[in-house]
Parts: structure tokens; sequence; C-alpha cells
């Protein structure tokens, strides 16, 4: 989608949730397309909105504008803007290690948009999987197999996926609190390779791209790098005698 019909069809459903005065929302959208959303609120009708992508922590989301009748928006499912399922191996023990890249994968060789799926969060040998409400049904019927292992899908709970996230805590010394520092250290790549995603606009802080090496973090800023992950910086305690920042991350695995 061109950013002038991406603006276009934002503009679109503010106007229409307002005018109407009804509950409206995008279809799941990536995080640079949040960043432009977000560039475009002070010019909308209805700025009443939330982000929600099914969990805390997802990174494809909804838009959901608000009429204003309701005080706020009931993130716990009731809505029914989106539906988890659970995927799990029909024969754990004969399964395949599988990765976000397979269940995707297996999806979009049924023909899906990308635009109807939100996250795929993996959990030992099962994924739980967000999608639009009018998806349900084909992918349960249509999706038997990922990669070469036959699979199971019943409705997922979000819930469990908050009880089951795991992180790796990583500790270290940095020379700063600097973007690329951390991103450099987390990733263990070099302070060049980090700026190259930085400059490429793949790197992002709390649903924002950011395009300056030199942004300093700050305490449970939530750190996205396409392609690599996404962790949680959690801050500093110390330093060491040379001066550089003992700090930690939690990074999502």
């Amino acid at each position: 989608m061109s950013e002038q019909i991406f603006n276009n069809h934002i503009h679109d459903l503010s106007s229409a949730s307002y005018r109407r005065n009804v509950l409206m929302h995008t279809d799941f959208l990536a995080q640079d397309e949040l960043a432009e959303f977000k560039k475009l609120v002070p010019k909308l009708e209805n700025k009443r909105y939330v982000i929600f992508g099914g969990y805390e922590y997802a990174e494809r989301a909804l838009v959901i504008f608000l009429p204003d009748y309701e005080e706020e928006f009931d993130n716990d499912g009731s809505n029914h803007l989106i539906d988890c399922l659970k995927i799990e191996p029909v024969n754990a023990k004969f399964a395949d290690e599988l990765s976000h890249r397979d269940y995707l994968g297996a999806l979009m060789n049924l023909g899906i948009e990308r635009r109807v799926i939100g996250d795929i969060v993996i959990s030992e040998n099962k994924a739980y999987l967000f999608c639009l409400p009018i998806m349900t049904d084909f992918i349960k019927d249509n999706l038997q197999k990922v990669k070469h292992t036959m699979i199971k899908i019943s409705d997922g709970d979000a819930k469990e996926i908050v009880l089951e996230q795991r992180f790796e805590h990583i500790i270290g010394s940095v020379a700063s609190e600097r973007l690329d520092a951390i991103v450099s250290f987390v990733y263990k790549l070099s302070r060049g390779n980090a700026q190259k995603l930085i400059d490429a606009e793949k790197v992002f802080v709390n649903g924002m791209v950011v395009t300056s090496a030199g942004k300093d973090l700050k305490p449970e800023d939530r750190v996205s790098v396409r392609g690599y992950g996404k962790f949680i910086y959690k801050g500093y305690e110390n330093t060491t005698r040379k001066g550089r920042l003992y700090m930690s991350v939690d990074k999502f695995v």
C-alpha cells in the first residue's frame, strides 16, 4: 500500500467512526505503519483510538477508533476483533522444530494476505496465531501441515502467552545508553552494522521508528529490530571503573 493510499485509508476510517459514532478498525499494521499512523493523529477527526494486537507485547496490531460512548477498550478479547488460535503438532514426538518463518510460510501458501494475520508467538512445541475473525474458519479448515509436521488447531487464550512468554536476561557493559550501542551489544553486532539497521528504519522503540543512533534508551523501553527480534531495556545499576554502564535487557526468545 502506497503512503498516500495508507494515509487516505486512515483518514476515511477516522472520519467514518467520528461521524457515525461507531467503532472502526484497520487490518493488522506492521510497526512502520503504526509509526506512520501516529504521525497522522493530529489531523484525524476521531482521535480516540487504541492500538491492540491481541496480547500485551504484540508487534502487529489493529488501530481501533472508538465511539464517544465507549469509555475504554476492553482488551480481554470480549470485543471479538481478534481471534487467537493455538497450533500444535498432532504427534509431538515426531514434530519438526518449527520457526516463525515455517508457520508464516504455511499460511501464505494458502493464499492468505499478511494484513489479516497478526503475530505468531512460538512457545516450545506450539504456536499462537492472531488473526481477524473472518479468517478463523478458513485457517482451521485448510491449515493441516506446517513444513512436514501434521498439526491441529484449537481456540487459544491470549492469557496463556503472558504466562509462557520467555525472556533471556542479558547483563553486560556498554559505553552509553545510546540505541546503537545497546542494539550492538544485544545482537552481537558491530556498531557500524547497528547503525546501518537504524539508518534503514528497521529499529523501533516503543512502536516508533527511530533514525537517530544517538537516541538514549530509558528503562522499560521496548526495542524491536526487524530481522533480529525484540527486547526490553531494563536500565543500568552502576558503572565500571572505566566509566562503562553495567546494564541489563530482557530479550524475547
